[in-house]
């Protein structure tokens, strides 16, 4: 068996490596402490469509930490797609993402997130009967999430902002992100032979 193996409240069991993961992202201003929170909400479908709840991430932070917590996830649980909230941080958020993905080479999409003319409580209402009916797994590590929807819809909705964007991200096809997959390895392997032969030739002079 390939990485962690999470087991549910039936006793069935589901490996890390058969899971469509994929994160969202809720953006906060930074500029000063009073400023709201960014968020990360880490997820996998599985092939019986539920979905587990893998990680979690709430802070007041800079740009840097939150760009580290998208990669550190994607690290950890192979997370195939990012959503990132379509507001006006998201632009800039999302080109340093997509700047370091390239850097380092991760096999990792960034996709906006689009409130498609609902309002956020709203979107989070529709979402939660899903978690009641266990259509949506949780762990007991899940604090931050279990307490925004214990009050929900008092109190702070950073991680069920990012929840109610599951759908959009979670819908991605998954041929279409092999597809760009393969693609990358193909391009990489044709610089690699490029560069070769360029050091073929220098040597050669």
């Amino acid at each position: 068996v390939n990485g962690p193996v999470y087991v549910s409240e039936d006793r069935k069991r589901y490996n890390l490596q058969d899971l469509f993961t994929f994160s969202t992202v809720d953006l906060a201003g930074w500029r000063n402490e009073e400023g709201d929170s960014n968020a990360v909400l880490t997820a996998g479908t599985a092939q019986d469509n539920r979905t587990l709840l893998l990680d979690e991430f709430k802070k007041r932070c800079s740009p840097d930490m939150l760009l580290d917590t998208i990669v550190d996830h994607h690290k950890r649980y192979y997370t195939q797609v990012v959503g990132v909230e379509e507001v006006a941080l998201q632009e800039n958020v999302s080109w340093y993402l997509e700047k370091r993905i390239r850097d380092e080479h991760l096999n990792l999409r960034v996709v906006p997130c689009k409130p498609r003319g609902k309002k956020k409580e709203v979107r989070t209402r529709n979402m939660l009967p899903a978690v009641r009916e266990r259509q949506f797994l949780l762990h007991d590590g899940m604090i931050a999430f279990m307490d925004e929807a214990s009050h929900f819809p008092k109190g702070e909705k950073h991680l069920l902002d990012c929840f109610a964007y599951f759908p959009q991200v979670s819908s991605v096809p998954i041929r279409e992100l092999l597809e760009q997959r393969e693609e990358q390895e193909r391009r990489a392997y044709l610089r690699a032979i490029g560069e070769g032969e360029s050091y073929a030739r220098e040597a050669m002079k």
